[in-house]
C-alpha cells in the first residue's frame, strides 16, 4: 500500500491563503462596491505578508 503524501506547514499555509483569497474574491464581486474592493485588497495584501514573515521566521530559525 502506498503512503500518501502530507502536507508539510508552509503548504498548508499556502492552501489555507489560496482558499480564502477565492473565498473573499467571490464575496467581493458579488458585493461589486468599490470600498469592498479597496478593502479586500489591503486586507489581501497584510495577509500575504503575514503569512511571509511568518514563513521566513520559522525557517530562518531551522
Amino acid at each position: 500500500m502506498t503512503e500518501r503524501p502530507t502536507l508539510d506547514r508552509t503548504e498548508r499555509l499556502t492552501l489555507a491563503v489560496f482558499v480564502a483569497f477565492l473565498a473573499t474574491l467571490a464575496i467581493v464581486a458579488i458585493v461589486d462596491e468599490p470600498i469592498g474592493w479597496l478593502l479586500w485588497s489591503a486586507a489581501t495584501i497584510v495577509l500575504v505578508g503575514a503569512v511571509l514573515i511568518a514563513v521566513n521566521r520559522v525557517s530562518s530559525a531551522e
